[in-house]
This record gives C-alpha cells, structure tokens and sequence, in this order.
C-alpha cells in the first residue's frame, strides 16, 4: 500500500494540475451536486438551476469541447445567469443518488477551509479521487489474499489500471464514476471471504448495497460475483473443489439472490424516494432528456458490437490533449492487449473447480452482458438510450487486475506485466510533467 500510495499521490495530482478544464462527461453538473452536497442538500430537485459557485468553477475553467463541443460563458466578476450555460442551467445529475457527492463534498470543503478564499472546491474534490481509489486498491488486495494472488504482480496489475486512461480520468475529476473501482472491490472482496465462511451474508448484501447505491452501472461489478457464483455453484454440485466452494451448492443462490435484493433496494429505492420527494417538473423539453429520448429500441442498439463489446477491454477511455502524448497511446494499447489476453488466457483455460480461472470468466462475461442489460434498463425506466461507455464499467477492473496478475505467472508474463505497467505509467507522468 505504501507503494501504491505513493505512486498514486504522484500521477493523480499531476493530472489535476494539468488538466483544469471542464471535463466532458457532464462534471459541469456534477460539480454542482458536489457544491449542494457539501452544504448539507441531499436532494438535487429537477428544476434546480445551477448554483452560483458552480457558474463560477465552470466558467473560470472553462469547458473541455473535443467532445461535446459544449461552451460556458467567459469568467468575470459578479453573477452569472444560469440559462446562458450548458443545458439552460439544469443540473441534469439530480437523479443520482447523493452518497458520492455528500461524502466528496463535505470532505472537500472541510479540507479547504484553511485555505484562502479564493481556493477551488472542485480541485480539493479531484484530488480526493485518490482516496477513494487507494481505499478500492487495499480492497483487491485482500481480496487477492483469498485467491493465493502473489502481491508482486497484484501491484503491478494495480499500477496498470490506475495509469488506464478511463480509470485515470474518473479518478481525477468530479463524477461518480470514480467511486466504482472501490464498489466493485468491496462486493468482490465480501464474496470472496462469504465463499471461504469468514464473512456472513449479511455483509455479502451490504457490499452490493453499498456498490450500486453509488452509481447505477456499478451494477456490473455485482453481475461479476453473479457470474462467478454460478460457476462455483456448479462447482459445489459436481463435487469439484471441496476446499474452497461453498455447500451445498444451493448456498450461492442464496446469496446471489441476498445480492440482488441489496442492489434492487439500492437502485430502485432511491428512485421511489427521488420520485416521491422530487418536485413535479415537466422535463420533456429538457435538452438533457431531447438528446438522448427515442421513440423505440432497435435490436442493435441492445445486441449490436458496439454495445456488446463497448467496454471490452474497460481500459480505453478519453484522453484529453494533456494525456495523449504518442509514447502513452502506444502503452496504452498494449495495456488493453494485455488485458484482453488476460481474461482470454482465463476462458481458455477454464475450470469450474479453478477459482481464478472462474473469477476471469465471469469478469469477461460481465463485461458482455451489463452493456445490453444497462441499455435496456435506461430505456424501460425513462424511455432514453445512453451508449455504455469504459467509464461506466469500472466496477469490474478490481476483478480484472487480480485476474491479470494470476495468470502472469512465469518470470516473461510478470516481466511483460511490469514493462507494460512501468510504461504506461511513467510515460503518463511524462505526458503530464
């Protein structure tokens, strides 16, 4: 830990400092639900128009455009009008649930209290990201214990997914979508200890409250246990793998089915609690909701190859121009072929009575399945379609990297590992220097 601390506490805050702008992937609102999470407001209402403080964060740092091509008024003195802003000033993430934003909120506030006035929340609250991503870290780890996963190459594993660029992005800016490597490491690490008897059901379905409460497309990190836990209970009814499998194997429906009521209460809970408690605001002229509304849902939209291999390797992600030096593409290819070659190496060599092997498989199959599942969901319960992106499967990389660092097991795979993960991470800090 000490050594993922440090080279964390480096590359994380090199990228807050050279990345300012207005991350694309909606910060704009998220950075003002972060604001109303730090004063206490847990309820983001639909008609909220963005906060002053907000207006000036995003203005004064303006918008990353390569993207969205969305602009904010120039920064100045005085106050802002909400309606000249992205979106007419809406916050368009009232919706999600408040536990990311309270807990980054109030932390972030609390730690610029003894700066000066003029200091920005939101670089507190990017910098944060670190916490919650070394906190998911010593979570593998352990959970690495339970597989008998040498801590070299866990480390090494641990390296390359923090330096990925969809990991690295989410980690560095305001978004829920950095809380998910801790999610999915927490349902991982209660399913691996529930399997071994340390740990007792109940905490099995708190970990996958506490994964999906965070963000809905955590949901993926909990279909990983899913998976796996099909496989194990496989297991268990042949006979395989006495040791290590629970019985009988009726036992891992039980507590697939525990997980699943955790993450519906989780879900769907605070949508009838939102619903019930959010003002009656038509948002059909919404150009949040415009966007992405459609009047049906075509088979390749659900089944098509961008949406069943989208997140195939959930490695990829944007890189804004301070990132994307030529020397960091390169690495990150290989990254994603090395992560691809891990979790193939693992279904090639699949064996129900094979924890790690199993562990890849159901990662891969996760991977597969959340995307169209996800798409489906958007669709039946607001009628609009979102493609699935990296970003929105990083609560399945913690099962990845534990499975990249056991099937690198001769000194090549673990030098291959090390190179690729040194690479990709000094010529990351390189880009950024």
């Amino acid at each position: 830990m000490l050594v993922l601390a440090g080279l964390v506490l480096v590359l994380n805050p090199l990228h807050v400092r050279a990345y300012t702008k207005v991350s694309p992937f909606d910060e704009y609102a998220h950075i003002d639900s972060m604001i109303r999470g730090s004063r206490g407001q847990i309820l983001v209402q639909p008609d909220d128009k963005l906060l002053q403080e907000t207006l000036d964060e995003v203005a004064c740092r303006e918008a990353d455009t390569e993207v969205t091509g969305l602009r904010f008024p120039r920064c100045r003195e005085g106050r802002y009008d909400p309606a000249t802003f992205a979106y007419r000033g809406w916050n368009q993430a009232s919706a999600h649930t408040p536990y990311y934003y309270v807990l980054t909120g109030v932390a972030a506030r609390a730690l610029r209290a003894p700066s000066p006035p003029d200091d920005s929340i939101v670089t507190w609250a990017r910098l944060l990201g670190a916490v919650w991503l070394l906190v998911g870290m010593y979570l593998v780890l352990r959970a690495g214990e339970y597989l008998g996963v040498a801590r070299v190459p866990l480390v090494l594993a641990l390296v390359l997914v923090a330096a990925s660029p969809a990991l690295l992005h989410a980690s560095t800016t305001v978004n829920p979508d950095g809380a998910a490597f801790i999610g999915g490491a927490a349902v991982l690490l209660a399913a691996l200890a529930w399997e071994q008897g340390r740990r007792s059901m109940w905490l099995l379905g708190l970990s996958a409250f506490f994964c999906a409460s965070l963000d809905t497309t955590n949901i993926m990190g909990v279909i990983v246990v899913v998976a796996y836990f099909s496989a194990r209970a496989f297991a268990s009814y042949r006979g395989l793998d006495r040791e290590n499998v629970r019985q009988p194997w009726t036992a891992y429906a039980g507590a697939t089915a525990a997980m699943g009521a955790a993450s519906f209460v989780a879900i769907f809970g605070w949508k009838l609690v939102y619903n019930l408690f959010a003002h009656d605001v038509d948002l059909s002229g919404h150009p949040a909701r415009t966007l992405f509304d459609i009047d049906h849902l075509d088979v390749g939209l659900v089944l098509g190859r961008d949406t069943l291999f989208g997140v195939v390797p959930p490695i990829e992600g944007y890189m804004p121009g301070t990132l994307a030096s030529e020397p960091y593409q390169v690495f990150v290819g290989a990254t994603a072929l090395l992560v691809v070659g891990a979790l193939v190496a693992a279904a090639i060599s699949f064996k129900p009575s094979d924890r790690l092997t199993t562990l890849g498989v159901a990662t891969l199959v996760a991977l597969v399945v959340s995307s169209p599942v996800l798409v489906l969901y958007n669709y039946v319960s607001d009628g609009l379609y979102y493609p699935i992106l990296t970003r929105q499967a990083l609560a399945t990389l913690p099962a990845a990297a534990i499975v990249i660092a056991g099937i690198a097991q001769t000194p090549v795979a673990r030098g291959l590992l090390a190179a690729i993960a040194g690479g990709l991470y000094l010529t990351a800090v390189m880009a950024l220097l």
